[in-house]
C-alpha cells in the first residue's frame, strides 16, 4: 500500500478505503466511512507501541510475541525490506512490558517472532541484542 496507493486508489475507483498493515486498528472505522481522504498508510507493526488490546488466537498456555519489524538486509530474492521497511526492534522495556501482560493472563510459552529475529536490537547498535533481550 506505501508504494502503490496512488495507483490503487486511480486504477480501482471501485476502492473506498485503503490501509497500511499497521492500521488494523482503524479497520472498524474504515468500515463505516466511504471517500474518506483520511486514509492511514501507517507501517508501523499491529502492536509497536501495544496500544491496541491483545486478543489471543493461540491455545491459553502460549502466544507470539513479535519484538521487531522489518530487515536491515536487501537479499536479493526477498521482498521483505521494501513491504515492512528497515528493521524496527521493540524497545527491550517494551518487550518486557508485552511478557508481563501475557504472562498475567495465564500464558506459559512467549515464542518470540520477527522476520529476521537474530537482528534483534541491531538497530539500537547492539551487537548481542538477542542474547541480551533472553
Amino acid at each position: 500500500v506505501n508504494l502503490h496507493k496512488d495507483e490503487i486508489l486511480r486504477d480501482f475507483p471501485q476502492v473506498d478505503q485503503v490501509l497500511g498493515a499497521g492500521s488494523v486498528d482503524k479497520i472498524l472505522d474504515a468500515l463505516t466511512k466511504t471517500n474518506d481522504t483520511d486514509q492511514d498508510f501507517s507501517r508501523k507493526s499491529y502492536l509497536e507501541s501495544a496500544e491496541v488490546p491483545r486478543t489471543l488466537v493461540t491455545p491459553p498456555h502460549y502466544a507470539y510475541l513479535k519484538i521487531a519489524e522489518g530487515c536491515r538486509k536487501k537479499c536479493s530474492f526477498c521482498i521483505i525490506p521494501k513491504i515492512k521497511g528497515k528493521l524496527q526492534s521493540k524497545p527491550k522495556e517494551q518487550v518486557i512490558s508485552e511478557s508481563h501482560a501475557l504472562l498475567e493472563t495465564g500464558v506459559k510459552e512467549i515464542i518470540l517472532i520477527a522476520q529476521d529475529l537474530g537482528d534483534y536490537g541491531k538497530d539500537f547498535f547492539r551487537k548481542d541484542g538477542l542474547t541480551e533481550m533472553l
